[in-house]
């Protein structure tokens, strides 16, 4: 029964976190054999990536460069999330089993072009109105 308020707390908290990036994909990565599936990620600037751990034991998300903190030691069904900004590698251990590795490749997010538009052509000066002058006797 303890298990149910952590999930709930997790989904709570994961929910919250992705919805600063709607318009951005989400990716998942399993935690399962001691392994991290998918291996390599490929991801565009702003995507958020989320980890699962499956297996039974704990295992932990570190960042051979510092870039983001550790996540905390994932119990299995456990989650932990990293939205991605800045493009370049990334590369992850696990902080409890150093043979489990992993790495984030992210890509500058192409801009949306907006289909080319004739420009519209210049506004013709209005012509006032002529005032008829009543016509001199």
């Amino acid at each position: 029964m303890r298990l149910f308020p952590l999930i709930a707390t997790v989904a709570i908290s994961l929910g919250l976190f992705l919805t600063g990036s709607a318009l951005a994909a989400d990716r998942s990565v399993q935690i399962k054999n001691f392994a991290f599936n998918p291996q390599t990620t490929n991801v565009a600037a702003g995507d958020t990536v989320t980890w699962v751990n499956l297996d039974p034991t704990a295992h932990r998300v570190h960042w051979t460069g510092g870039q983001f903190p550790d996540s905390p030691d994932l119990q299995q069904s456990q989650a932990y999330a990293v939205t991605f900004n800045v493009p370049g590698a990334y590369g992850y251990i696990c902080g409890i089993h150093p043979q489990m590795q992993g790495v984030v490749n992210v890509q500058r997010r192409e801009r949306r072009r907006r289909p080319h538009r004739r420009p519209k052509p210049p506004r013709r000066p209005r012509r006032r109105p002529r005032r008829h002058l009543p016509a001199s006797r």
